[in-house]
């Protein structure tokens, strides 16, 4: 709980299928211009990235008490992760009567 009352909960969505999260940033870029976008344009570009980040672009699984959901986007369809999603808001809500 935040100094003003808030409720923090995290929702991260990640695709751990390499080869899935590739062929989508492929089938992204040929839809539209990765520069129309200001998206990496190419997997290689992509992989630049994130090595440049070295590392801080992972959560910091550390942080106490904050409630956590990963939704892998390789693994469910999107009205599958959104169910995910609205039901852990709903069960932290109710958990502390919010």
């Amino acid at each position: 709980m935040t100094r003003h009352g808030a409720r923090v909960l995290l929702v991260e969505c990640v695709c751990a299928d390499e080869a899935t999260w590739r062929a989508r940033l492929e089938q992204r870029n040929a839809l539209q211009p990765p520069a129309a976008c200001h998206k990496p344009a190419s997997w290689a570009e992509l992989t630049s990235l994130i090595n440049s980040y070295e590392g801080c672009w992972a959560w910091n699984q550390a942080l106490p008490d904050l409630p956590q959901l990963r939704v892998d986007t390789a693994a469910v369809d999107i009205q599958a992760a959104v169910a995910m999603v609205v039901h852990f808001v709903a069960q932290q809500c109710s958990a502390t009567g919010q």
